[in-house]
């Protein structure tokens, strides 16, 4: 059907092809990985900003609150919901790892 010259073009060019084939699947993975060291620091930083506000209804009275003498019962009632708050949001914080070593678990 085809003249020998034209199958061994053919055949060269097939051959060039998959090589810049090769290379491209390459450079995708190399960006691939590059992607996902970034999303993970961008993962790590956005889970530390979390737990620093965790702590800002701990420092945010200080800050706000004018400064008047109270009876002691009155200090307690004060801090009570803030305690709370602070003692749940501290209870529900998981570790930066803990939450993908969990998942890595699970997909096994």
């Amino acid at each position: 059907m085809y003249p020998a010259g034209e199958l061994t073009g053919l055949a060269e060019r097939k051959a060039l092809l998959q090589i810049r084939l090769g290379l491209r699947r390459e450079l995708c993975a190399v960006s691939g990985r590059h992607l996902a060291t970034s999303i993970d620091k961008i993962d790590q930083w956005r889970l530390r900003l979390q737990r620093w506000r965790g702590l800002i209804p701990l420092v945010a009275p200080f800050i706000f609150s004018p400064r008047k003498p109270r009876s002691k019962w009155g200090s307690l009632l004060k801090w009570a919901p803030l305690v709370m708050r602070a003692y749940r949001g501290w209870r529900n914080f998981a570790p930066a790892g803990t939450a993908r070593r969990e998942a890595a678990r699970s997909e096994v």
